[in-house]
């Protein structure tokens, strides 16, 4: 049995992705359809990695640690570019 706080980690980190990407969804435009998809796909990626190591709090760190850096650096990039 896993321990109750890592439980409580895994599902808060998990809803803090999720959140992100309902308001991602909330803001959509027909420009950032693309992103949208992106960022669910970078969620889609931090779950399966979630459930591949089961409730390793160490490597859930780790896969959160560079799904927020991919993700920031795609919000940055879909940011600089010019709309058309």
């Amino acid at each position: 049995m896993a321990d109750p706080n890592v439980l409580w980690f895994l599902s808060l980190v998990i809803l803090f992705a999720i959140t992100v990407a309902l308001l991602e969804i909330k803001k959509r435009t027909r420009d950032s359809q693309l992103t949208v998809v992106i960022n669910f796909g970078f969620i889609a990626a931090l779950a399966i990695s979630t459930a591949l190591t089961g409730l390793d709090p160490v490597a859930f760190v780790g896969f959160f640690g560079a799904y927020a850096i991919i993700l920031s650096v795609h919000l940055g990039i879909a940011a600089a570019t010019p709309k058309a």
